[in-house]
This record gives structure tokens, sequence and C-alpha cells, in this order.
């Protein structure tokens, strides 16, 4: 029976499950994709081989997961914080720096669990099977940025939208190789007051 097959979960169930998953990612967190066994996430969940295999038959199961639960938890952290700076009313410079100043802030908090997201993302695009699962995230975080950029009226959202994630994803990068003290105001708010106000006549 595969992970897809299980039955619906009861709430206890679905607790177990969770923990398994969150086994999953701290382990990648903190050692790396190569690390990850289901003995290994076992012994970090504090569950049963048994429980670990049940919930998730196969690693790459596990890696499903992971990756859906800590693309999903920072796209849902970024969104509502990223909301509170538009409810604010601020114009294109002012959101830019307000944006930016999220960004640094989660960079600065969870830099290691940034390095996983990259690390997950780039194992699964190794894997044509898995690609589309990538593809899938990299959609979701595309179709928040366009959410901010219709939000400020800026042309071409779609597009922009494309070119706002892989800016800011390089960026990050960059920083996580070659951290500097204030990625906020001297990395991010100058390339997305760039971006966003590219169009202003």
């Amino acid at each position: 029976m595969s992970s897809a097959d299980l039955p619906p979960l009861t709430r206890k169930g679905a607790e177990r499950r969770a923990a398994v998953v969150d086994g999953a990612v701290g382990v990648i967190v903190r050692e790396g994709l190569a690390t990850l066994t289901h003995r290994r996430v076992a012994t970090e969940a504090g569950a049963s081989l048994a429980a670990t295999t049940y919930y998730f038959t196969t690693k790459d199961d596990l890696l499903v997961a992971a990756l859906e639960s800590v693309i999903g938890a920072e796209v849902e952290r970024v969104g509502t914080e990223v909301a509170e700076v538009l409810i604010s009313g601020a114009d294109r410079h002012e959101t830019a720096l307000g944006v930016a100043t999220v960004l640094g802030r989660i960079l600065a908090e969870e830099p290691e669990r940034r390095v996983a997201i990259f690390e997950l993302l780039l194992g699964f695009a190794r894997r044509p099977d898995l690609r589309p699962i990538a593809e899938h995230w990299l959609g979701v975080y595309e179709q928040l940025a366009e959410q901010v950029l219709v939000s400020l009226d800026v042309p071409n959202a779609p597009s922009m939208a494309k070119t706002l994630i892989a800016t800011v994803h390089g960026l990050m990068l960059r920083q996580l190789f070659a951290p500097i003290d204030d990625p906020a105001t001297e990395l991010f708010a100058p390339a997305l007051a760039a971006l966003l106000t590219s169009t202003d006549e």
C-alpha cells in the first residue's frame, strides 16, 4: 500500500503523521538531504520505524511531504506579513522596503531552513518524476508575488512575478553564501524598488 492509498486519518493519526513530517524537516534542515532515512526520521520524531513507513512508504513520499510542509509554512508566513505591508497603504518604494524587511527577517531567523528549501528544490529538479512538484511550488511563490504586484497596479504582473521571485531567490542565495549585516536594506530593498518602480512614468 502506498502513502496515497492510506485510509482517512483520525485526529491522532493526523497528529502522528504531522510529527513524522516535522521530523523529516528537522533532519533535512540540520543535517542535509543525504541523511534522510526512515530510521533517522523516526528517531527525530520520537516515533517508531513502523509509523514512519506506514505514513510514508518510500523516501520520496517523505521528501514530498517535507517540501510541502517547509514551503507551505514559508509562503503562509510571507503572505501574512506582506499583506500587513500592503494594508498600510504604502507606495511602491515603501512597499519595497517593507517586503525587504520581511524577507531579511525571515532569512536571518532561519537560514538553515531556507538552505533546506533550496536543497529540496534542487534535488527535485534532478528528478524528472519529482520536478513537477518543484514547479508547482515555484508557481505558488509566483502567485503570491503576482498578488502583490496587482495590488500595486504594476503592469504585466504575471511576467513581472516570475522576475521578482527569481530575483528574490538569487538574493537569498547570495546572502546564504556570503552574509552581510543588513540584507534587507543593502540587498532586497534596492532590487525590489528597482523592479516595482521600473514601469513608473
